[in-house]
């Protein structure tokens, strides 16, 4: 009560006021950034901060929305490498996200390591399936070819023993 005493109750009236339209506007502001991490939090990349704001709230403003921006680039990255590798077969993608840093940069180093080793194998157990199939089919050329040598063989052998006149069974 001190410090009211310095006022009238006009200029009173306006300090309160004034209060009341920044809590108001801070109170708006608030509710934009609320809505937006909570759209992030349940998948929604889509949306973005976009009140009216000035000084620390505008630095805020921009760091939330970049970083929208980059788990956005880094889903969608995501979801295409995994779609060409799962779903289209395509072996050797990796993940190019620009502007990543710290965790995320660790992540995609994890993801393109992670794709590399799996097209490494896969290739290997594909160049080792290639080989077993070539080595059986040449076995069963080569079982093929000794069974119809073997005929051949007993077919010549027959032959000469035959007696003179005699005709082949």
């Amino acid at each position: 009560n001190v410090g009211a005493a310095q006022y009238s109750a006009d200029e009173l009236k306006v300090l309160v006021d004034d209060v009341n339209v920044m809590a108001a506007n801070l109170t708006c502001q608030v509710r934009d950034f609320a809505r937006i991490t909570h759209a992030v939090a349940t998948g929604d990349l889509t949306k973005k901060v976009t009140v009216d704001v000035a000084g620390e709230m505008a630095e805020w403003k921009a760091t939330v929305n970049i970083m929208v921006d980059q788990v956005n680039a880094f889903a969608s990255e995501l979801t295409r490498l995994v779609r060409a590798i799962g779903t289209q077969g395509t072996l050797g993608g990796q993940m190019e996200v620009r502007g990543t840093a710290g965790t995320w940069k660790d992540v995609i180093t994890n993801v393109n390591q992670m794709s590399a080793e799996l097209t490494a194998q896969l290739r290997g157990i594909t160049r080792r399936l290639e080989g077993t199939t070539d080595a059986a089919s040449a076995r069963s050329s080569s079982s093929a070819a000794s069974k119809s040598g073997l005929r051949s063989s007993a077919a010549v052998f027959r032959s000469a023993h035959r007696p003179a006149g005699a005709s082949p069974k």
